[in-house]
Formats: structure tokens, C-alpha cells, sequence
């Protein structure tokens, strides 16, 4: 609840906090959208009312206008929350209040999807739908640990080296940029692969987070 009374202040009250061709994208998907307000068959009596007083279009399914809700980066399409359908549009970053949680940013603008899992204390990447025609899929992650008690960067590994790749770009004090290649193996269906990211804290003890990246070749 409090993240998203936050989300709201920004999005009214901050402006956007994500690029513009970023934000243009998200608001095309919506605007293609039947659940959008102003495209959806049906409304609910307190929808229909809400559309004669107020003028902006809204999503019928989360009920945000939907010009401030995809300016913002830690905000996603509601069809994963309300339908179990892959989102339209998707998370651009996760980041947490807590000093133990590292943060994670997609530098790849519109091309994956974030999550964090609390119960198995895992990241997620889904990746938007690749073609069985793509021969590789490839998308910028930046890892931030400025709040967390780190000291140096052991190693990146992946669960499988010939479906997935992960390298190092770059470091910038406690940000480290990663690209990441996804190889298509010609294997149509879900996928799930792991990066394996491994650190060592201040007192020396290697900490490994790990991100489950999920993709569907078509």
C-alpha cells in the first residue's frame, strides 16, 4: 500500500522518471488496450460514472489513469496482477527501502519485465515473446549495491552456457552494469534460466543473489 501511495505522489506531483520514448511506448500499448477505459465493451456503473466526470482515460483493471501511471519505472501493466496474462508493458526497475536488498534496473528500456519473488528471495526477468526466428535475444541489467554490505564482485554465472550468457560491462563503485544473451536453441515453449551473481561483503564472506530469467520462444 505504501509503494503505491508513493507511486501516485510521483507520478502527479514528480513528473516522470523514466524516458520519453519509454513512456510514449507504454502509453501506445494502452491506448490499444480493451481494457482501457475508453475502449473497454463494458463498465461497471461506478466505471461509466468515473468516465462522464472525469475526462482522462483509465484502466478498467487497476484503475489508474493511465498517463501518469506509465511514467513511471516501478510500475507495470495490471494484466499480470488482475488476469495471470503477460503484461503489456513492464517493470523498469525494483528497487526496496531495506539495506539488505540489492536493487536492479533495466537499462533495455522496453524489453523485460521485473520482479522480485519473496518467497524464494529471487529477482525475475521475463522476457517479451522471441521469435523462433531470432537467433539471440540480448538486455542490459544494472546491479546496485549501494545499500548493501559489499565490497567486490566474485564472479557471474549462468545456469546453462549454451542457451544463456551473461558478461560483465561495467563498474561504477557499487553499480555494476551485465549484458545478457539469450540463444535460441530452436526449442519452442517456456524457458527459465539463472544468473548467479557472487559477491564479497566487508568481513570477506562470499553472498551469491540469484535471477530467474524466463523467456517463450514462439
Amino acid at each position: 500500500m505504501l509503494d503505491k501511495l508513493i507511486g501516485i505522489y510521483a507520478a502527479f506531483f514528480l513528473g516522470a522518471d523514466i524516458p520519453r520514448g519509454v513512456h510514449s511506448y507504454r502509453i501506445d500499448k494502452c491506448l490499444s488496450c480493451n481494457y482501457l477505459s475508453t475502449r473497454a465493451s463494458s463498465l461497471n456503473w461506478r466505471d461509466r460514472l468515473r468516465k462522464i466526470l472525469f475526462s482522462p482515460p483509465f484502466c478498467t483493471l487497476c484503475k489508474c489513469q493511465i498517463y501518469e501511471k506509465t511514467s513511471q519505472g516501478r510500475e507495470e501493466c495490471a494484466l499480470r496482477k488482475y488476469k495471470n496474462e503477460f503484461p503489456l508493458w513492464g517493470r523498469i526497475y525494483v528497487k526496496f527501502n531495506s539495506k539488505k536488498k540489492m536493487n536492479l534496473t533495466n537499462l533495455s528500456g522496453k524489453q523485460v519485465q521485473l520482479n522480485y519473488d519473496t518467497d524464494n528471495a529471487e529477482y525475475t526477468v521475463s522476457l517479451e515473446r522471441i521469435s523462433s526466428e531470432d537467433k539471440s535475444y540480448s538486455f542490459l541489467l544494472q546491479l546496485d549495491f549501494e545499500a548493501k554490505d559489499f565490497k567486490a564482485l566474485k564472479h557471474l554465472k549462468n545456469s546453462c552456457g549454451s542457451c544463456i550468457a551473461t558478461k560483465l560491462v561495467g563498474i561504477d563503485g557499487r553499480k555494476i552494469t551485465t549484458q545478457t544473451f539469450v540463444k535460441n536453441q530452436g526449442v519452442l515453449g517456456t524457458h527459465t534460466k539463472y544468473i548467479y551473481v557472487g559477491y564479497l561483503n566487508e568481513q570477506e564472506v562470499l553472498i551469491e543473489e540469484r535471477i530467474k530469467v524466463v523467456y517463450v520462444i514462439f
